[in-house]
């Protein structure tokens, strides 16, 4: 240090007799004087050129103030003494110092276990691959790795592909063929005295295992680092080095000695690789040895894995990527849960949602969202889902809205439990496992805020504004919420305790179909929430609703299905743009609902009164249409002509229903008179249910515009199945039959040539697919069969249906109904349908039981249950 910046140029820079004149090749110049930047920048470039180093330390005081200080031996000077015999001595030990020590040793402990850690399922055969391209990479020696004399070589890869456990294992390989090696930890904001640490106890670890590098000062340890790596042929690792300007300073301490030395650095960032240098881009495992990976930890083997896991299993594999990391999650996640196609499944929806979720639109990323507004598991319908989501504003449009549904399901972030032939969602879920991750962002990114009233009402955490509030749980108390936000929520849903609306303004969708509690009094003041877009009221307690309903000019859905109401309201009727009206069948509806000219939708209105429905021909722009006829006495056999001349005139007066369906508990024989060609070429969706079809009526072979058809029959039969197969435009059928079924459904070019989805539920499930005779089996795709097991063995004890024979098939679903049926009898019919598509390329195989509580034990069963209480006595006699 000397005492201005001229000073500093003629001692150091004067090309006869300055320090860097002397200093030779490789040595570091310190300069703790407090000169200005630009001759420090010039003292470096000019050590650079002579091969040597600069490092600018100034001392606070200047030189006047730096004398009077007390002296105070180097730590160097103290402890050092000379090249090859260098003795560590005892520094005074005051207790500052002591502290500094233990809390320097306990960083590199965890420094050194960090740096150390191998995956816990980490396998030989899941690293030869890596191990191999590195191995071969730091053995060869060329002129483009090596740099003055040392090669360095860099790693990059994506974090959780392995970088610490393949430098690790190299490390290991090859640190023996060197005279010093050390392997270093850096990270995120490095603490540059703790990493130079790490390298000399990595170097010498006899000599500086208790050595006080506390004390010491960054300039101190590069020097202790450079005497270390004289005249040695060294092996250093820096793992994880995340920062440019902490790389600048460790290469000052990496003395180039011409001994053909190796530095090996790993990094996350492609762009420091390349400024340290030797950058190598290695590839993610292979899907073969991520697979041996996956199945051995699972399994025990890869061959070991069952047939029916077998698909869903490659798309996992494919979806971690290679990635050390990605695979242990999931198989930490896959062995917590039972190995089941369905839960397999929901684990790679979670992971495809991992991966995709930052890249979906906003909109489509909202649509995602939306569905923490629903229980978990709950099956949802297609229509209430869109309507949701147009009313939000999240879309605009039916067929925008359509299209985001087919989208999620398409990237298997959602479950569509039913579609039609068009492939159009009707109902769907969220796999539990993504609705756990859904709700999850969903409160991270202040989406929804779910208040949970069985646990309490504590709203301290409500501080931040939500659009969206969601009720959970039940409380017998009046919920009054104290939120200075609720005018600002878009959209509430309960479903439990019932909140007072009269501070929700903002309100865009309301649904409490759920609050059983609901009163009246809750809807006070409905006028005021004049945005409300979309209204759900349930409750059986409640016997009435506001008539400031009527108020609500931009309510487009009404839905009072899930409520107790006896009578639907007059001024119900006023409701003017309203386009959807959905009601129950015990709600009695006068002809006044005629006014609704803006009605699009309505639905399950009771006409057991035949003017009614003749009323409903004023509705032109009724394009879904649910009826119900449920009351029986023999007075209405008279009104049967009736009702079958006001449908026939309702859906042909309209001409633009598309959908018409018919629930009864009455015969259907009264359908016959609907006569010939009654359906307009615009029915594309017919759906007759909750009663069954002795015979199908003689119009049934003019329905050629159907697409998507549902009925019932007593007893299927050849001819109803070749009724059904000449439908030209049929493309989604679901067909239930009561008793054992007769007839085979023979796909091909004259039968069911468009048929692409098909649902067949009997109480006793036959072999009802043989093998087809003409290439015109590639339109079924999907395919659900629902059956009994017990009546089923009875007449078919191999369960054979003849799923083999549909090449065609892409999604097979089958529903077991358990009830009476032994746990032997299903485990034989699931073996069955698995056996019966392993030999055929369908994808996705779900098979569900139903009513599982209601089986019973056979003779085996109770064997085993004897024989486990056995063994379980055998082992507390042992203990004894």
């Amino acid at each position: 240090m000397v005492g201005n910046p001229g000073d500093v140029r003629a001692v150091v820079l004067d090309p006869a007799a300055g320090a860097l004149a002397g200093l030779r090749r490789g040595g570091v110049l310190v300069d703790c004087t407090s000169s200005s930047p630009s001759l420090a920048r010039e003292v470096a470039a000019a050590a650079a050129a002579a091969g040597c180093h600069a490092v600018d330390a100034p001392v606070s005081g200047g030189v006047l103030r730096t004398a009077r200080a007390p002296p105070r031996p180097s730590p160097l000077q103290s402890s050092l003494q000379d090249d090859d015999g260098a003795k560590i001595v005892e520094i005074s030990p005051a207790e500052s110092s002591r502290q500094a020590q233990e809390r320097e040793k306990r960083s590199i402990d965890v420094a050194t276990k960090k740096a150390t850690r191998v995956p816990s399922f980490y396998t030989k055969s899941s690293i030869d691959e890596p191990m191999d391209q590195l191995i071969n990479m730091l053995s060869v020696v060329d002129d483009e790795a090596y740099t003055k004399n040392i090669k360095i070589l860099s790693i990059v890869r994506s974090e959780g592909l392995g970088k610490t456990t393949l430098a690790q294992k190299a490390f290991e390989e090859l640190h023996s063929q060197f005279d010093r090696g050390a392997f270093v930890l850096l990270g995120q904001n490095p603490d540059l005295r703790r990493v130079f640490a790490d390298i000399l106890r990595g170097l010498d670890k006899q000599r500086y295992i208790d050595f006080p590098v506390a004390i010491l000062d960054l300039v101190d340890l590069i020097w202790l680092v450079r005497k270390s790596l004289i005249n040695k042929r060294f092996f250093i690792v820096f793992d994880d080095i995340c920062d440019v300007k902490a790389w600048e300073i460790i290469k000052c301490a990496l003395i180039e000695n011409n001994n053909h030395s190796v530095v090996l650095t790993t990094s996350r960032n492609t762009g420091i690789t390349e400024i340290i240098g030797g950058s190598k881009q290695l590839q993610p495992l292979s899907a073969t040895i991520s697979k041996n990976l996956l199945c051995k930890r699972l399994f025990g083997s890869a061959g070991k894995c069952p047939s029916e896991l077998v698909n869903i299993c490659d798309n996992l594999v494919e979806e971690c990527g290679g990635i050390l990391s990605v695979i242990d999650e999931t198989v930490t996640l896959l062995a917590s849960i039972p190995p089941t196609v369905e839960n397999w499944e929901a684990v790679y929806a979670r992971r495809m949602l991992d991966r995709s979720y930052p890249g979906l639109t906003d909109s489509l990323k909202n649509c995602l969202l939306y569905f923490t507004m629903f229980r978990r598991g709950h099956e949802i319908s297609g229509e209430h889902l869109i309507c949701a989501w147009i009313a939000e504003g999240f879309v605009h449009g039916q067929e925008v809205a359509e299209t985001y549904l087919s989208d999620l399901v398409k990237k298997k972030l959602i479950d569509a439990v039913e579609v039609d032939a068009g492939g159009k969602v009707l109902t769907c879920r969220m796999y539990d496992l993504v609705h756990d991750f859904i709700v999850s962002k969903s409160i991270e990114e202040r989406f929804v805020y779910i208040l949970n009233d069985s646990e309490g009402r504590d709203l301290s955490e409500a501080v931040h504004v939500h659009q969206r509030l969601y009720i959970q749980g039940h409380n017998n108390k009046e919920l009054d919420l104290q939120i200075p936000w609720l005018p600002q929520v878009k959209s509430l849903v309960s479903c439990g305790t019932a909140p007072s609306i009269l501070k929700f303004k903002g309100l865009h969708v309301m649904d409490l179909g759920a609050c059983e509690s609901l009163q009246a009094s809750h809807l006070k003041g409905i006028n005021n929430v004049s945005s409300l877009r979309y209204l759900v009221i349930g409750g059986k307690c409640i016997s009435g609703i506001p008539k400031e309903i009527a108020k609500l000019e931009h309510l487009r859905t009404l839905d009072l299905s899930a409520s107790g109401l006896n009578e639907l309201p007059e001024y119900v009727f006023m409701i003017r743009k309203l386009e959807r009206l959905i009601v129950n069948s015990q709600m009695k509806i006068s002809y006044g609902i005629a006014k609704m000219s803006a009605l699009q939708e309505l639905g399950d209105i009771n006409v057991t009164d035949p003017e009614l429905l003749k009323s409903l021909c004023k509705l032109t722009k009724l394009r879904v249409l649910r009826i119900s006829i449920w009351s029986w006495d023999d007075s209405l056999k008279n009104y049967f002509k009736q009702l079958c001349d006001n449908l026939r005139s309702l859906v042909q007066c309209t001409e633009n229903i598309q959908s018409l369906s018919i629930m009864t508990c009455c015969s259907l024989v009264f359908m016959d008179d609907l006569g010939e060609n009654w359906t307009p070429q615009c029915l594309q969706k017919l759906e007759v249910g909750c009663s069954a079809f002795d015979i199908l009526p003689s119009w049934f072979g003019s329905l050629s515009s159907i697409s998507t058809l549902t009925i019932e029959v007593y007893k299927l039969s050849q001819d109803i199945i070749d009724t059904l197969g000449r439908l030209a435009g049929l493309g989604s059928l679901s067909l239930t039959s009561k008793q054992v079924p007769k007839g085979y459904f023979v796909i091909g070019s004259d039968r069911f040539n468009k048929l692409q989805s098909l649902k067949f539920v009997s109480n006793a499930m036959v072999e009802m697919f043989p093998r087809q005779q003409s290439n015109g089996t590639e339109q079924l795709k999907r395919l659900m069969i629902v059956f009994h097991a017990s009546r089923t063995q009875d007449v078919n004890k191999d369960f054979c249906f003849g799923l083999e024979n549909l090449s065609s098939l892409e999604h097979v679903r089958v529903e077991i109904i358990c009830f009476d049926a032994s746990h032997n009898m299903v485990k034989n019919a699931e073996a069955a349908v698995q056996k019966a598509i392993s030999g055929t390329s369908i994808a996705n195989l779900e098979i569900r039981r139903l009513q599982e509580n209601s089986m019973t034990q056979d003779e085996a069963d109770l064997c085993d249950a004897v024989q486990e209480q056995n063994n379980q006595k055998h082992q507390k006699m042992k203990r004894y």
